[in-house]
């Protein structure tokens, strides 16, 4: 199955479930509050003394937002962390039901989200440490070759204006590719937690070097799956947020555009359901005949 069909059939399955991805934006929505429930207000008057949204949204974007209102990173850092195990619960649950050709009902799905939990917590503590470290490396070389090597050849320094632009362009391609490889591993990360659920393994390690084998043996695939998914997530969030600036705009009603954020959440939702399918499917195309690893491609059978 080439990366196309596995997108349309991880989309439209994650679509067609909508019990899933509604109580995955039940539960993401719930993480958010813990963040910008005690803000609500304050955002309520500032829309009511500033016409329009220009304000609020200057205030959201100013890369200087985190230093001057300290008191919201708690929040906000215990609002990821909580988004992100509530992704881990109901992931085992999604990649093993999701899908697939046996019915499930609603209570077997939440058995199955409890039932990787733990397996699925232990392949994100493997993630977590190398995500860091690459951030951090990444970070680490866009500075240098920005605050370095483009601002020694920049052309007010005498430098020839054609060296530059060649180094300019070099650099984002490096950023380019540095992006890629981002989005690569945390495709890579899904995989395993995947090969965790089809392979019925306990091992994170293993699942992790196994979802490293298969994306290296399709990185075509594994690219075009990666950048579709992104998209649509990017084309989805876009569309949303203009209606929301629109709204803000002409309406200034904080809760219309709290509804259409919403909707954003649910599209998330609903892309975060169809990446995990995607990672499955991904992995069930790879599947090797006669491997002892594998007894098939549908999950193993509940115990």
């Amino acid at each position: 199955m080439a990366a196309i069909p596995i997108l349309f059939a991880s989309f439209f399955s994650a679509l067609f479930s909508p019990r899933v991805w509604l109580t995955l934006w039940l539960a993401l929505l719930a993480a958010s509050l813990v963040e910008s429930w005690p803000y609500l207000d304050l955002l309520d008057r500032l829309l009511s003394h500033h016409p329009g949204a220009s304000f609020l949204l200057d205030q959201t974007l100013d890369e200087d937002f985190a230093r001057l209102h300290a008191d919201q990173v708690p929040r906000l850092s215990a609002s990821s962390l909580l988004s992100l195990l509530l992704i881990t619960f109901f992931g085992g649950g999604i990649q093993r039901s999701v899908g697939t050709e046996a019915m499930v009902g609603y209570t077997e799905f939440l058995g199955d989200c409890a039932r990787y939990f733990t397996r699925n917590l232990r392949a994100l503590l493997l993630f977590a440490p190398a995500l860091v470290a690459f951030s951090l490396g990444n970070g680490a070389l866009l500075d240098w070759l920005h605050d370095d090597v483009l601002r020694n050849a920049a052309p007010w320094r005498g430098e020839p204006a054609p060296q530059w632009l060649n180094l300019e362009l070099a650099s984002a391609a490096i950023g380019a590719g540095l992006a890629s490889l981002f989005y690569l591993l945390v495709f890579t990360y899904k995989v395993a937690r995947a090969s965790l659920v089809l392979q019925d393994r306990h091992s994170a390690l293993f699942a992790w070097l196994n979802a490293f084998a298969r994306v290296a043996r399709s990185p075509l695939r594994a690219g075009l799956l990666v950048g579709s998914f992104l998209a649509l997530q990017i084309a989805g969030q876009w569309g949303l947020g203009m209606v929301t600036a629109r709204l803000l705009e002409v309406q200034q009603d904080l809760w219309s555009g709290f509804a259409v954020g919403q909707a954003s959440m649910m599209w998330q939702a609903v892309l975060v359901v169809a990446q995990l399918v995607a990672a499955r499917k991904f992995l069930e195309v790879d599947v090797v005949p006669g491997q002892d690893e594998f007894e098939g491609t549908q999950p193993p059978p509940r115990k």
